[in-house]
């Protein structure tokens, strides 16, 4: 068996593994961090630690037990690995699982999307070991009970695996009539209960896939689409097949295969478990086909499964380094904020709130991704704040927010180009985030003279119009903004632009370089403008 599964288990790896390698740009991973840290000092959750604001509601970790490994393991090449680790063993798994492992290659290309260290990877290996081992026996299904009972501890995900488990158990009693299959069904159940959480975890489970969406619109729990998932839609009629040609030999798997169709099509993000699910049907399948076509049918499955989720393109633009990837992340901004000892009542955006808290320990967070953590009506007032930029700085305001952090990239409950005014100024920025504190807060003072932004601003108007209207103090004083701005965020096609302006109006003797690197860096569309900009009459 294990010279069967070697080559087809080397290939899924070696296909799927380098994706949990790519710079880590998901912001959850951080809070499983903060929370695994939280537990390993002693201070077990049963409240939003983690939030300044809420930090009174009720909440529960259902995935304390990956949050520990987190924390473990907190750089990103730890978590990288964690994630690659049970990649492997949801593989390791399938393979035993199908009657022929040459269909698991393309499964694992197929998970890639959600190749992040969150614990539904954990839940992955679990319901592999499920499918692998309910089949073989009594005294199989009977160890998966104690495997669903650790998987209730890394993820409330566990509970797909224990469903899986009861079908196999009732299907077992179906044919042998033997009480002790009733009964393993029964303690698979009853192992979800296995966790300090205890109902927790079902509540949980059942809030995010029934009613989340009706709280936070997120992708992951939009339905599926042929657009963003073909393979899915292309498989669930072949699995259907399979599953109904097999129905008196296999009648729980399918159960299992329409259970988890539905799911996939009601939420985006259950689309990885009811692929892992259809695997051992797709297998027997596959299967039938002439063994010397064995191999081949499944590089040309894993080629499509690749192709239709264009991964050739994911792969090229990827960047494998154990690091978390600035460009989405507050990484540059949290580092401002630890240097210049910004803390206390603070607003940060919903994408970025797991990365502060991992990032800057003893500092709290106003939100995170964890939905449930927070009030129904925190998440309301939130969205109806955004709809005008008065409205979200008044209820930030209301709210204590004494400083905050917004993202520069378009989403919602960012504060995207929502925080500006006389109120609120402008202390640092780069091409993911902005800071703003606000004037009136005493402790702020020194920082604002210091670090203000006042006149290379993010999403300005005209540069050569307002390059023009200033004088000489004002345009050194833009070049050192410019400047303070080029060490975090080196190359900003805008920043080498207004650097040219302001340089070629002082006539400084670098002007030529500076605007001959501008060309160099700028997008052809913009050539035009830098003409202009090298025209521009010194100031007096």
């Amino acid at each position: 068996m294990v010279r069967k599964i070697a080559l087809p288990l080397a290939c899924a790896v070696l296909l799927a593994g380098p994706f949990c390698f790519a710079a880590l740009g998901d912001s959850d991973s951080g809070w499983h961090v903060a929370v695994g840290r939280l537990v390993l000092q002693g201070a077990f959750p049963r409240t939003n630690a983690l939030s300044w604001k809420w930090g009174d509601h009720p909440w529960y970790p259902t995935s304390w037990l990956f949050d520990v490994l987190c924390a473990l393991f907190s750089s990103p090449a730890g978590l990288q690995l964690i994630t690659f680790a049970f990649l492997a063993l949801t593989l390791l798994a399938l393979c035993f699982a199908c009657e022929t492992p040459w269909i698991v290659p393309a499964i694992a290309l197929l998970l890639a999307p959600r190749l992040v260290p969150r614990p539904h990877v954990a839940s992955w290996a679990v319901l592999g070991g499920i499918l692998a081992l309910s089949p073989r026996g009594t005294l199989a299904r009977a160890l998966c009970i104690p495997l669903v009972a650790l998987g209730g501890n890394l993820h409330a995900g566990a509970a797909f695996a224990a469903f899986v488990l009861v079908l196999e158990c009732v299907e077992a009693f179906w044919r042998t009539r033997r009480p002790a299959e009733l009964l393993m069904a029964a303690l698979a159940g009853l192992s979800l209960l296995a966790n300090p959480g205890m109902l927790f975890d079902a509540r949980y489970l059942l809030h995010h896939l029934l009613e989340v969406n009706d709280v936070v619109q997120l992708r992951e729990f939009e339905p599926s689409s042929f657009l963003l998932r073909p393979a899915f839609f292309l498989l669930l009629p072949a699995s259907l097949l399979v599953a109904v040609h097999r129905r008196r030999e296999r009648p729980a798997l399918l159960v299992a295969t329409m259970v988890f169709a539905a799911l996939g099509l009601r939420a985006l993000r259950m689309v990885s478990e009811a692929q892992i699910v259809w695997a051992p049907t797709l297998a027997w399948g596959l299967a039938r086909i002439p063994p010397r076509l064995l191999a081949p049918a499944g590089a040309a499955a894993a080629l499509l499964a690749g192709a239709s989720l264009r991964l050739d393109r994911t792969a090229l633009a990827m960047r494998l380094s154990p690091v978390w990837d600035a460009t989405v992340l507050p990484v540059r901004a949290a580092r401002f904020l630890e240097e210049n000892r910004i803390s206390g009542p603070g607003f940060n955006a919903f994408r970025d709130g797991g990365y502060l808290e991992m990032a800057r320990p003893g500092s709290k967070a106003f939100i995170d991704a964890r939905v449930q953590a927070y009030p129904t009506e925190a998440w309301r007032a939130l969205q109806q704040a955004e709809q005008s930029a008065p409205a979200f700085q008044a209820w930030l305001e209301s709210a204590g927010c004494e400083w905050a952090i917004a993202t520069r990239v378009r989403e919602r409950l960012g504060g995207y180009r929502l925080i500006h005014g006389p109120r609120w100024a402008l202390v640092y920025w780069d091409d993911a985030s902005e800071v703003f504190v606000r004037r009136d807060v005493v402790r702020f003072a020194e920082l604002l003279q210091r670090l203000e932004y006042r006149h290379f601003r993010p999403f300005g108007g005209s540069i050569v119009g307002s390059v023009e209207k200033l004088q000489r103090p004002e345009l050194e004083q833009l070049v050192r903004e410019i400047e303070r701005f080029g060490q975090t965020s080196p190359g900003d096609p805008l920043a080498l632009l207004e650097r040219c302006a302001a340089l070629t109006r002082l006539g400084a003797a670098d002007r030529g370089p500076a605007c001959d690197d501008a060309a160099a860096r700028v997008p052809a569309a913009a050539a035009p403008l830098l003409a202009k900009v090298r025209s521009l009459q010194a100031a007096p």
